[in-house]
């Protein structure tokens, strides 16, 4: 099988037009976050429509669509989840955040995304692979701001962010009345330091109190062995993952 398929157990990835590829975040947010209630799921940045079918695979009803900027991936991952039994359940869509919120119909009751986070880092030579791995199109305000429109009064946001990036995240989102309920903290191996961490985002009405007591999760992926997985880990993603 070519090295551009990724094949999980109930769906496969055709990364080919994708310039972010099939990757242990994406696959730790589909993993956590909170999904199976969801009526109305949307991915910002979807690439290739990993999270869009994992989300179709641990929810049966909810109806789920993709937003992403970049045409290939755009492509890619519309023939990813149509070659999926979940095609009638996924749209994917080909517009900026800021051009989705002007046109959304109705609200989402869960928003997840993977979004790019480098800042002042070195671009890539590639203008695609840039854009989905650097915050010029996408600031973290404009993230917070469209899904706290987005979100209806119940809804959640769950993203995966490297450390220092969640923390600048974190008070950005406050400022859109988005609010950290829950987070993860995502541990490459025993011993080292928190590499990435998943936050749950909450709206809370004007006459409510910041919430003061975030629930705290702790995932460590890889045991001291390179590529020995971890029982939490295992046990996490052992319905997507074949060798799992």
């Amino acid at each position: 099988m070519a090295n551009h398929i990724f094949q999980f157990k109930q769906f496969k990835i055709d990364q080919s037009l994708c310039a972010m590829k099939v990757g242990t975040d994406g696959v730790t947010l589909g993993a956590v976050a909170d999904v199976e209630k969801a009526r109305r799921v949307l991915d910002i940045g979807c690439g290739t429509g990993l999270l869009c079918l994992m989300t179709a695979q641990r929810n049966g009803t909810a109806e789920i669509v993709g937003i992403d900027i970049d045409e290939d991936a755009v492509r890619g991952a519309t023939q990813n989840c149509e070659a999926s039994k979940w095609a009638g359940r996924i749209s994917i869509v080909g517009k900026s955040l800021q051009e989705f919120v002007e046109a959304a119909p109705s609200a989402f009751d869960k928003i997840i995304t993977n979004p790019p986070y480098f800042e002042d880092s070195l671009k890539a030579p590639k203008a695609s692979r840039t854009l989905a791995r650097h915050t010029d199109s996408l600031p973290f305000s404009e993230l917070a701001s469209s899904a706290s429109t987005l979100l209806s009064d119940d809804g959640s946001l769950s993203i995966i962010l490297p450390t220092d990036a969640h923390e600048k995240f974190e008070k950005i989102a406050e400022e859109y009345g988005l609010y950290l309920r829950k987070k993860t903290l995502v541990y490459p191996k025993p011993g080292a330091e928190v590499k990435r961490v998943v936050g749950e985002f909450v709206k809370i009405k004007n006459d409510e109190c910041k919430m003061q007591n975030v629930e705290i999760e702790t995932l460590t992926v890889e045991t001291e062995i390179r590529h020995q997985y971890t029982d939490d880990y295992i046990r996490l993603t052992k319905e997507f993952y074949l060798k799992m």
